[in-house]
């Protein structure tokens, strides 16, 4: 979910669809004003891309089956959690499974923002969130991460790659290999 129309569309036409392309079978949709499903129809898309006020009409006529939701993404977070979106996205989270996995992305996170959140992550059924922001020198900082997740880390077979990318440049520094 991402704020704007104009978001959704490049979400969907510079990320997911080059992405899907790739991946056989994967279907993707696009959910914002002006794309309509045909009445009495669900949708089958593995990925759904779009705009509160059309994901929460789709969630309410069941055109979207929230029990099929794994993976909810939020895209500028803390937008999509201020007072303009507050009431479309109190209904998405009412409409979510329980334990669904919730990834909040955002360039800012001011801090009035931060009890909203944890009122959300709270009725979604998160229990150990973690934190990975950019500081100001755009290095990699994690804060707050879980024990359990340190234990995963240790035991997965990508441990040892995990620690090589403690340090990560600017973007712009990043080159495709």
């Amino acid at each position: 979910v991402t704020p704007s129309r104009e978001l959704a569309i490049q979400i969907f036409e510079k990320a997911v669809r080059p992405m899907a392309a790739n991946m056989m079978g994967l279907k993707i949709q696009l959910a914002i004003a002006g794309t309509n499903i045909e009445r009495g129809k669900n949708l089958n898309a593995h990925i759904v891309i779009g705009t509160p006020g059309k994901v929460v009409n789709w969630l309410k006529h069941k055109v979207i089956n929230p029990t099929t939701i794994k993976v909810f993404v939020l895209d500028e977070a803390d937008r999509l959690f201020g007072r303009a979106f507050e009431s479309e996205m109190d209904k998405v989270i009412q409409l979510l499974p329980s334990k669904v996995q919730t990834w909040l992305f955002s360039a800012t996170f001011p801090n009035h923002i931060e009890p909203r959140v944890d009122q959300v992550l709270k009725r979604i059924g998160a229990t150990t969130p973690i934190r990975i922001s950019c500081a100001n020198s755009d290095r990699l900082v994690t804060e707050e991460v879980s024990s359990s997740l340190a234990k995963r880390l240790e035991r997965a077979s990508t441990a040892g790659t995990a620690a090589q990318v403690q340090q990560v440049g600017p973007a712009s520094t990043i080159q495709l290999r």
